[in-house]
């Protein structure tokens, strides 16, 4: 009896111990390293500003679903309706660029990298979405069909103009460049267009004729426009 109640006091005396011992050791663990929101680095694009949600980089020589081409025979130019990439590129000779050449120029964009839906109601509303047509009249000047704005577009000589953003300087089914993008806009007039069905854009085929009037497919509309 009494070696089973000093065992059971010894038992007694390790548990008290064990659990004052457990009260003792502190609890071990490592702050969190504060981390800055912003991020410092990128890889997969060429800069952290987003100006593109492709899954690839865009450089300047390659094209999303074009659905137009046009040569300014004149200037010896060539342009390309970019189309899911939002933008016009161009090459400064048609006859002979190398191919795989990167573009000279963008129209629709800031610079060859982006290629975010741009125009009205964006901060560019010079800028494009979803281009399908393209014209260039006598005196070089750039007409484009910007289906998903529900306009035409003309970029005075883009080649001519300072290096950086091309700006537009007329439009036609908008009440102005940076106005409305929506289709009809004001109601169906002989005035307005609609370029879209839906959320899709269109594709619109835009030309001069040997007088120089324009000639506009208004797909929305089911009916062809001369200006």
């Amino acid at each position: 009896m009494n070696i089973k109640m000093t065992m059971n006091r010894a038992n007694s005396c390790g548990s008290r111990a064990a659990l004052a011992l457990g009260v003792l050791i502190p609890i071990i663990s490592w702050a969190q390293i504060p981390l800055n929101l912003n991020p410092s680095r990128v890889l997969g694009h060429t800069q952290l500003r987003v100006v593109t949600a492709n899954p690839n980089l865009a450089e300047g020589r390659e094209l999303f679903s074009p659905q137009s081409v046009t040569v300014d025979t004149v200037r010896n130019l060539v342009y390309v309706a970019d189309t899911f990439n939002n933008r016009v590129l161009g090459w400064s000779n048609a006859s002979s660029f190398i191919n795989g050449a990167p573009a000279n120029i963008v129209v629709g964009q800031r610079d060859l990298i982006s290629t975010l839906p741009l125009g009205p109601g964006t901060t560019l509303s010079s800028g494009l979405n979803a281009p399908t047509g393209l014209a260039v009249d006598r005196d070089g000047n750039l007409y484009v069909a910007d289906s998903g704005n529900n306009r035409v577009i003309r970029y005075p000589q883009p080649f001519a103009q300072p290096e950086g953003v091309r700006l537009a300087d007329f439009v036609i089914g908008q009440t102005s460049i940076s106005g409305s993008r929506a289709p009809n806009a004001g109601g169906l007039s002989e005035r307005s267009l609609q370029l879209v069905s839906g959320s899709a854009a269109l594709r619109v085929g835009i030309v001069f004729d040997a007088q120089g009037n324009l000639l506009v497919s208004d797909s929305g509309n089911n009916r062809v426009l001369r200006y």
